[in-house]
């Protein structure tokens, strides 16, 4: 042995730090609690200190309080890293908030849900304390007979301190009338509202110029046969296309079902899809939600649609059609390149390819969602699988529309989208017969994440599933659209369980434990 090899290795400030996993950079945490659930992340935090230092701030960033136990601040550990509060606050009183304000100064969104006697104190309290950090407002609760009490002037000033305001959620209730009062329209740039009645939409509509720096709406409007004895003007996105910030437009519309057969309100959405399509300011939209439920008549209006322009939609990555036909299809493949996310409720229909008119793969595609397949799209899978070759997330949605000349066989989806991981079966019609007797290669099926509803664990279909998880051995995950027969299922395959709430956007917008925002079950 000669005397160099026994000279010791010293470290100098140039050599790079070791990276280990007991001494992961922050970015790795940041990163890893975007993947991990709540009690994941609690089990990581007992690694070390090193860990626990970093994962506290990410295991209670978000919490849900229940203020009806005068115990409940005790239940807050480690409140200065809270950002996120759902709190049920239908019998706190003052000394409650001004507690939870010392627990939790950094709060900076509150979803709410308080009497309506309570309403103006309690968030005149919020504002007061957390004035300048609130960022985000859900309201649940009715407001609108404040209105007529006037007792929403005190209000308005409480909101004038609230300097970072910018987005209002009323989701989960009404009070329109309310809310534009109270709060100032051109502060706020994320807005989700529900419009019941046609009072309501006439009042949104008025104010609508006022929110200038509006940049994601997210309305849901519902016409009933007893408010509209005649034909209903529906709302649509050409209504909001003026707003010059605006790039996220998510509009869902309930006709009841009692409208139909009704050819003027057919014609009128045709028209809408047109007016939309022909409008050069859809072209700063980057998301496009416009779904019309109770809508099974409305999916032959799209196939004669007539585009007369061939703008480049080239913001546009996420798009969310009622209806979607050959026309348009070919329309999104020739002119948005960078579409990440697709979604119809009708079938996939054949675009148009010609040998003027060739059409180029959609690369940046990677999710894609429809009620079925046009029979020309299942015989024509090499053509489909050319056009998307990089979907990897796939959903068969429930739909309303006929099933004429439509086909939800799950034996083609392979074929049609050789590279998919993610698989969602949310239609009840889903026989899986054809996809067990299907001979694929073991390389078309490495699918990591099913979900599947109740129906298809009946007694027709029972056995079946067994088969398609013996031919799914990359599986990790299993999602089941029903919690009673899910803890059934879970517990005979010895799987660990969560649950958790559907994320009402897009599918496969988030990450699924994120949307999920799953919770373990016992």
């Amino acid at each position: 042995m000669s005397t160099s090899d026994l000279i010791p290795i010293t470290k100098t400030a140039s050599d790079p730090v070791s990276i280990t996993w007991s001494n992961c950079p922050s970015t790795i945490f940041d990163h890893l609690s975007k993947y991990l659930t709540q009690k994941h992340l609690q089990n990581l935090r007992l690694v070390n200190r090193y860990y626990n230092s970093f994962l506290i701030p990410h295991c209670y960033a978000s919490i849900k309080v229940d203020v009806s136990s005068s115990n409940f601040i005790k239940k807050i550990p480690y409140g200065k890293h809270c950002k996120r509060i759902k709190l049920d606050a239908r019998l706190c009183d003052t000394k409650s908030i001004c507690k939870l304000f010392e627990i939790c100064p950094n709060l900076t969104k509150f979803v709410i849900r308080c009497n309506e006697v309570e309403f103006c104190k309690l968030y005149g309290m919020i504002l007061e304390l957390w004035g300048n950090r609130v960022e985000s407002l859900q309201f649940c609760k009715n407001p609108s007979n404040l209105v007529m009490e006037n007792k929403w002037i005190s209000l308005r000033e409480a909101f004038q301190g609230a300097k970072k305001l910018k987005k209002v959620d009323l989701a989960y209730s009404s009070g329109v009338e309310f809310i534009l009062k109270v709060i100032d329209p051109s502060r706020v740039n994320s807005l989700q509202l529900p419009l019941n009645i046609d009072s309501e939409v006439s009042t949104f509509l008025a104010y609508l110029p006022k929110f200038e720096n509006l940049t994601s709406l997210d309305l849901s409007s519902y016409y009933c046969i007893e408010d509209y004895p005649e034909t209903p003007n529906l709302i649509n996105p050409s209504t909001f296309l003026n707003l010059p910030h605006l790039t996220d437009l998510n509009l869902e519309v309930i006709v009841d079902a009692a409208f139909f057969p009704n050819n003027q309100l057919l014609e009128q959405v045709h028209n809408q899809k047109q007016k939309l399509l022909v409008s050069s300011n859809r072209l700063k939209l980057t998301n496009l939600k416009w779904v019309i439920r109770h809508s099974w008549h409305f999916s032959t209006s799209a196939e004669n649609l007539s585009l007369i322009d061939n703008l480049n939609w080239s913001k546009l990555t996420q798009l969310n059609l009622y209806s979607i036909g050959q026309n348009l299809l070919t329309y999104i493949v020739n002119n948005c390149p960078n579409l990440e996310n697709l979604q119809m409720s009708s079938a996939l229909p054949l675009p148009i390819q010609t040998d003027e008119n060739p059409l180029l793969p959609m690369q940046k595609l990677r999710k894609l969602s429809c009620g079925s397949f046009s029979k020309e799209v299942v015989e024509n899978s090499s053509m489909i699988s050319a056009l998307f070759p990089q979907v990897m997330y796939f959903c068969m949605l429930e739909t309303n529309y006929g099933l004429r000349n439509k086909v939800q066989d799950p034996s083609a989806i392979p074929l049609l989208f050789p590279n998919l991981q993610i698989v969602w079966f949310l239609s009840h019609r889903v026989d899986f017969k054809s996809l067990i007797c299907a001979p694929h290669p073991a390389n078309q099926l490495n699918w990591t994440q099913l979900a599947l509803k109740y129906d298809h664990f009946k007694s027709e279909y029972s056995g079946d599933i067994n088969l398609v998880l013996a031919k799914l051995p990359n599986l990790q995950t299993i999602i089941i659209w029903d919690r009673v027969f899910a803890k059934v299922f879970r517990k005979q395959l010895n799987l660990e369980g969560f649950k958790g709430n559907l994320y009402k956007g897009f599918y496969f917008n988030r990450n699924p434990f994120e949307y999920h925002n799953l919770v373990p079950v016992d």
